[in-house]
Order: structure tokens, then C-alpha cells, then sequence
């Protein structure tokens, strides 16, 4: 392989990385999804409405690939999954499939390319081809999947403070939806993604969705199974007639002896895993260091 076809090659990958990247900020960045969570969150400056179509219009080509390509069988998949990620427009299910295929057909492009300008044999041409296409199509799907993971911690370490506001609420004599959207509003100061969820809960409160079923989707947008329970708490409360603010007391002390738990495994695990990197790296190197001024010697005086 020549200095040329290195060469090429580094440029056609910069290509599609800037490419992929671009198509990851349109999903980030939706201008609707902005708005949304400006109005949950109760930001005061808003988006001029010039600048939102501007910036809808921006997504044009990719919102009109993936309208084609979607089917309704697979829609409310997608749908549910860009929910998860914290990703509230409309069109996203439409501008992620796009850049799918948008990522798929530069990715193939790229490969035609090297294979094209790059003398490749015929296994390694089908591997490097399998991993660049699999790699740049499943992109979108690792970036939301990253989405996921970090909004499900996040709501879950913010989550006993906000038990522990409303509970506090609930104890000065309101009643637990004025509590929980109270709660909603002051909580943005520490956490605007845990405002923002239960601003969402209380607006289906409001239109009429029961209180049960408020909570079971705000466990499925966040993925933290606590909100389910916390759900089937307040049931259980409202059935049997038992005081709410023992309830709520007890379910955040749950919740702190359970992270207290998880600390605690987490610290006796990170012996075993910091077996490996010192195996590894670190103790060759105080071999080296110790050792080698006496094996030098050695092999002098031999």
C-alpha cells in the first residue's frame, strides 16, 4: 500500500466520520424536540417560529429518506426508542432512518473506493467491508443506546431527592399531584431531564390518563424500573387507605439502602478489575525498572 492510497484512504474515512457525526447532531439537535423540552422544562426564551422552520427545513433530505422507508410496523419501535433517548419530535423516527441509509450508502461508498485504489485481498477486502458498513450503520443505534443509558442514570440518582420533595409536600398538607408538579418545576434547578419527565407526567395527568398509567410510561420513557414500583406503591396507598407520606418515606430510604448496596459492590469489584490493568501495564513496568540495571550488569560481567 502506497503513500497515495494512504492517503485516500484517510480522506474517505474523515468523510464519512464527519458525515456520521452530522447526521448524529441532526437527532440531537432536532429543533421541535429543542422547542418541547424548552416548553416542559419552563425556560422563559423561546424559539423565534422563523427559526424553528429554518431549522426543521434543514432536515429536509433526511426527513423525506427515512418517510419513505418507514413502515408503520416498525414505526412505534422507533418511536419508542427515540422516547427513551430523551428525542420528542415528530419527525425524528423519520430523520433517524435516514440517517441510517444516509450512513449506510456513504459507508459503502467508502468501501467501493478502497477497494477500488487499495490492493486488498479477497477475505480482507470482505472483512474490512463487513466491519466499515456494519460499523457506520449501527452508529445511530449505539448513539441512542449511549442516550439511554446515560438518561436512566441520571433519573435514577436524581430520583430519591424528588421522592424526598414531594414527600416533604405531601407533609405540609398538599395533595400529591399539586406536590408532584411543584416538585417538577423546583427539581429543573438540579435536574431539567427529571423536570422535564415529570412535567410530561403531570401534563397526561392532566388531559385524564390515569395515575397508574402516568407512571408505567414514565418508567418506560426513563427505563428505570424504580418509577414502577413507585407507581404500584401509590396504588397500593390509595387501596388500602395508608398514609402517602410514610409511603414516600419509606420508598426513598429503599432507595438509599439500595444505592448504599450497589456502592459497596461496586467498591469490592474494583480490586478484581484493577487486577488486569496492573497485570498488564503496570507491574511489566516495575519489572523492567527493578530488574533491568541488574540483568544489564549481569549480561556485562558474563
Amino acid at each position: 500500500m502506497d503513500a497515495q492510497s494512504i492517503a485516500l484512504l484517510a480522506c474517505l474515512v474523515v468523510v464519512l466520520l464527519c458525515t456520521s457525526s452530522v447526521c448524529l447532531m441532526m437527532l440531537r439537535q432536532s429543533a421541535e424536540s429543542r422547542v418541547i423540552l424548552q416548553r416542559l422544562s419552563g425556560e422563559k426564551k423561546a424559539v423565534p417560529i422563523e427559526a424553528r422552520e429554518n431549522l426543521l427545513g434543514e432536515f429536509g433530505l433526511l426527513r423525506w429518506i427515512g418517510s419513505r422507508l418507514s413502515t408503520k410496523k416498525g414505526g412505534p419501535a422507533i418511536r419508542q426508542s427515540l422516547l427513551q433517548a430523551g428525542i420528542y419530535g415528530t419527525n425524528a423516527g423519520a430523520i433517524y432512518i435516514g440517517a441510517k441509509v444516509t450512513l449506510l450508502l456513504f459507508s459503502v461508498a467508502v468501501v467501493g473506493a478502497v477497494l477500488s485504489f487499495v490492493p486488498l485481498s479477497p477475505v480482507w477486502g470482505s472483512y474490512l467491508s463487513l466491519f466499515l458498513v456494519g460499523f457506520f450503520f449501527f452508529l445511530p443505534n449505539m448513539y441512542l443506546a449511549r442516550k439511554k443509558r446515560d438518561r436512566m442514570h441520571r433519573v435514577r440518582a436524581a430520583l430519591p431527592s424528588a421522592i424526598d420533595l414531594v414527600e416533604i409536600c405531601v407533609d405540609a398538607g398538599m395533595s400529591l399531584d399539586t406536590a408532584w408538579k411543584n416538585v417538577g418545576e423546583e427539581i429543573g434547578r438540579i435536574d431539567k431531564l427529571l423536570s422535564v419527565e415529570m412535567r410530561l407526567t403531570q401534563l397526561e395527568r392532566s388531559i385524564g390518563v390515569p395515575k397508574d398509567e402516568a407512571m408505567r410510561r414514565m418508567s418506560e420513557r426513563t427505563q428505570v424500573k424504580e418509577i414502577a414500583a413507585f407507581s404500584t406503591l401509590l396504588a397500593q396507598a390509595d387501596r388500602f387507605g395508608s398514609s402517602i407520606s410514610s409511603a414516600l418515606r419509606t420508598f426513598t430510604e429503599t432507595l438509599r439502602d439500595k444505592d448504599a448496596t450497589q456502592a459497596e459492590e461496586a467498591a469490592q469489584k474494583m480490586a478484581v478489575k484493577m487486577l488486569f490493568p496492573m497485570v498488564i501495564f503496570i507491574f511489566p513496568s516495575l519489572l523492567l525498572i527493578t530488574m533491568g540495571p541488574a540483568m544489564l550488569n549481569l549480561a556485562k560481567n558474563l
